[in-house]
């Protein structure tokens, strides 16, 4: 989807549609599989350009895009009539706080509340290990994968709050896990000592 990251550049450039203002302004869109951000000033020439950009897009690649399913959310546009702004493209008006690819999104820092989906998909992960199954190896690479790659994937967007690491400390499966790793470490120690 680079191709149409560069026609949205260069159609800026060309002066079509108005450049975006602040530091990062070379960032028109950013795209993950079939889901797409696309950042463009309120102004509805602007959006109208976007219709017809990517109808030609689709029309040339064959990805068209299901303009039912786009919704548009503004970002400090207060006072401005957002409706009869976005009517070109035909799609709904939504506002943030919003999920996208399963991440909260917000203008304000996250509260301790907003990282309770992130501590329910760790404990649902947790809770069908048969760990009595597993082997130590096979624990900790299970534990490592829940932990980390959940943990890694929103950390990359927000930073995690120090109440929600004690919060996560204290699920009891993960405390189990913990407890059993400690114990294990202990004993490999003072074997190793010995």
């Amino acid at each position: 989807m680079e191709p149409l990251h560069r026609i949205l550049v260069m159609v800026a450039e060309k002066g079509v549609v108005s450049l975006l203002r602040g530091r990062a302004n070379n960032i028109r869109t950013t795209l993950y599989t079939d889901d797409a951000v696309f950042f463009n000033n309120p102004i509805k020439a602007d959006l109208e350009a976007l219709r017809t950009i990517l109808s030609r897009f689709g029309d040339v690649t064959g990805l068209h895009v299901n303009f039912a399913k786009i919704a548009v959310i503004p970002i400090r546009c207060e006072g401005l009539d957002v409706a009869d702004i976005v009517s070109p493209l035909g799609v709904k008006v939504a506002s943030l706080p919003c999920k996208f690819l399963g991440l909260p999104l917000s203008l304000r820092k996250l509260r301790k509340v907003d990282f309770q989906p992130l501590l329910d998909q760790i404990a649902s992960r947790l809770s069908c290990w048969k760990s009595k199954l597993l082997s130590t190896t096979g624990r900790l690479v299970l534990l490592n994968a829940a932990l980390s790659a959940l943990s890694i994937y929103w950390i990359s967007v927000h930073s995690l709050p120090f109440e929600f690491l004690v919060t996560l400390s204290s699920i009891d499966e993960i405390a189990a896990l913990l407890r059993f790793f400690k114990k294990k470490l202990s004993k490999d120690q003072s074997l190793s000592a010995a």
